[in-house]
């Protein structure tokens, strides 16, 4: 692949443009290759080179309309090398070792912090929710009917319904979860790798959203089901 073929003199440039060291990566990144890095002052950063794709292509954008509210902030940015400089969150705790009550509460405080209103350059919940109804029948199907048809449905009924109806459109950190959520200093929490999107955030393209992304290559999600099977209880 030519994106881990270009890594080392990717994180060379880097280095060499924003005067950085780097140390081992870290563990747990799954599509990008992300450095504990210090700069020429002696402060701490995270040096994140992004796997190309279309979920991740705005996240610097997003992180720079956040301007650090509720989120981590942004230093610099590379786009010819899909290159973010971004705060560390120190202590780095992840919000998912919190007990899932507490954890649930500091998400709650999150989430309107980061529905501030924006247009360009992100996708739209539109557009995406297009892609989804094309594909999630399919999928379905690929995947054996792992659930419900009426689950199926009733996500499909969502996007038909709500795509020409949407309300004031806001940015989306379309990956909110525990494990996206860090423990820091400059406040106690700050959410990181948003895959941002354009659009409204309500109960039932929370639905839909979490039924896309249920089934993927490595199989079906029983948690995102049982998410979107309550979600789905709710409305009835």
């Amino acid at each position: 692949m030519a994106w881990l073929a270009g890594l080392a003199r990717a994180v060379a440039a880097c280095c060499d443009r924003w005067e950085l060291e780097v140390g081992p990566p870290y563990p747990l990144a799954n599509v990008s290759l992300v450095l504990p890095a210090t700069r020429r002052d002696g402060s701490e950063a995270v040096l994140k080179l992004q796997l190309p794709h279309r979920e991740s292509e705005h996240e610097a954008a997003a992180l720079r309309h956040w301007d650090g509210d509720g989120a981590i902030r942004l230093l610099a940015h590379d786009e010819r090398l899909s290159a973010l400089l971004i705060e560390r969150a120190s202590p780095g705790t992840h919000l998912s070792e919190l007990d899932p009550e507490a954890a649930l509460a500091v998400l709650c405080e999150l989430l309107p912090r980061l529905w501030k209103p924006v247009t360009t350059p992100f996708p739209s919940l539109h557009d995406e929710a297009a892609r989804w109804a094309a594909e999630l029948p399919d999928r379905w199907l690929q995947a054996g009917r792992p659930f419900e048809r009426s689950l199926l449905d009733a996500a499909l009924d969502s996007i038909a319904e709500l795509s020409g109806s949407q309300g004031e459109q806001v940015l989306l950190h379309q990956d909110l979860h525990a494990g996206n959520v860090l423990s820091a200093e400059r406040e106690p929490w700050l959410a990181i790798d948003p895959k941002p999107l354009a659009g409204e955030r309500a109960r039932r393209w929370t639905l839909v959203q979490t039924l896309a992304w249920a089934i993927d290559d490595d199989g079906v999600g029983s948690e995102h089901l049982d998410v979107a099977r309550w979600m789905l209880d709710a409305r009835s």
